[in-house]
């Protein structure tokens, strides 16, 4: 299935963009939009879905004609999209200049000063409290995702004697720090639940006590480097 959405300006009450999805979050998301589709979006606009239920050749058809009825702002329409759809970014094709400056802004530097730009208070997310829904929506969306074994290999070879420099030592420690209380009862619930899942392991002689003893000292371990 797919859907079909057009974003409206509300400096005008002018649609300003036609696009297509596999799932509605994709109208929703901000990644990947032009400079023009940016600057328009920062005044303020509305997601409205037209169609939620198409095959997805008939979403690219859809998304033709309705390109095709607004028009491109490119050529007197009102629309911002790059292509006349149908294709998606598959229709584009870049210059050799802008390829350049894409590979320009994508340089270790450029990646490193982005990620110091929203560090701390600067990340949009910073002391935002997420409800209880909102957590159980996430906690399933990520259950049993799993990173495919190359991707997994990858990231191991990546870290292959990577050193952390003093920043981020000291960042890590920060986090820790900040989170000890809630890791710590993440291990404990996590002794319970495998307690209640499996009662037999702990019904012989004492060795529910000498786990009970083993974790304990566990946790004065963890709470002993906090203090150091």
């Amino acid at each position: 299935m797919a859907v079909l959405y057009r974003h409206i300006r509300l400096d005008k009450n002018q649609p300003f963009y036609i696009g297509i999805g596999k799932t509605e979050k994709r109208s929703r998301e901000t990644r990947d939009r032009s400079a023009a589709w940016k600057a328009i979006a920062s005044k303020g606009y509305e997601i409205e879905i037209l169609f939620d239920d198409l095959t997805w050749e008939e979403a690219l058809q859809k998304e033709i004609e309705f390109i095709k009825l607004y028009g491109r702002k490119k050529y007197g329409g009102l629309l911002v999209n790059i292509t006349e759809g149908g294709r998606g970014s598959c229709g584009l094709k870049h210059t050799e200049e802008t390829k350049q400056k894409m590979k320009n802004s994508n340089t270790k530097e450029v990646r490193d000063k982005k990620s110091k730009a929203k560090l701390g208070s600067k990340n949009p997310n910073f002391q935002n409290t997420w409800s209880d829904e909102k957590k159980d929506w996430m906690r399933k969306l990520n259950t049993g995702r799993k990173l495919p074994l190359e991707a997994v290999e990858k990231i191991r070879q990546k870290n292959i004697g990577k050193k952390r420099d003093d920043v981020a030592k000291e960042k890590m420690s920060l986090d820790w720090q900040l989170n000890r209380e809630k890791r710590l009862e993440g291990i404990r619930k996590g002794w319970e639940k495998r307690r209640l899942n499996n009662p037999s392991k702990f019904e012989k002689s004492n060795k529910i006590n000498r786990l009970d003893s083993f974790f304990d000292v566990k946790l004065m371990d963890l709470v002993g480097k906090d203090d150091k």
